[in-house]
């Protein structure tokens, strides 16, 4: 009982930690998108012992999936989202346009709504940029700093018009960015 109880608390505790961020960065996910969100933070980086081992299994594990074609596209569309979205520092570094991480996410996402017939992953494709940017925006009010490099920042405002990655520029500049070229929020 102790046991499912502190599970409980940590699950309470994301679920409040992405609802203040989607009020910061402007975002409101649906009730069943965010219940979505608190399984897969939980599941996958909630446990601190699983936080520092998940962004570099992540990136060798997506690679691995889509050059080897064996790709369940729920997993690649979640630990997608959970790298651009909570650890996108890691995803640069590997050498590997975190446009490319959030482009794998939004079609493994809609492979899986079709496959499926699923609403919940229509709406993770469709949304999958505004859920990165809180995630993002949750990443920066724990630590205190931006997880996003200028370079990442521009890209992600200039191709998906992110929200967060706007916030970012407009902290580091007073000049305005060019607006997005695509928006998918």
């Amino acid at each position: 009982m102790i046991h499912q109880d502190l599970y409980l608390h940590e699950m309470t505790g994301w679920r409040a930690l992405l609802t203040d961020s989607q009020r910061c960065v402007g975002v409101h996910l649906s009730a069943t998108v965010e219940s979505h969100l608190v399984k897969i933070v939980f599941r996958d980086v909630g446990i601190a012992s699983h936080r520092d081992q998940f962004a570099s299994r992540t990136v060798d594990h997506l690679a691995d999936l889509v050059i080897n074609d064996v790709a369940d596209p729920e997993i690649v569309g979640d630990r997608s989202l959970l790298l651009v979205g909570l650890f996108p520092e890691q995803a640069a570094a590997s050498g590997v346009p975190i446009l490319r991480f959030a482009d794998l996410g939004i079609e493994a996402y809609a492979c899986a709504a079709e496959r499926n017939d699923s609403s919940l992953y229509r709406a993770l494709s469709f949304g999958f940029v505004g859920i990165m940017d809180v995630l993002q925006t949750l990443r920066t009010n724990q630590q205190g700093y931006f997880c996003l490099d200028p370079l990442t920042a521009s890209e992600l405002w200039s191709f998906y018009n992110a929200r967060h990655s706007l916030h970012v520029l407009q902290h580091l500049t007073s000049a305005l960015p060019a607006p997005a070229t695509r928006s998918l929020n």
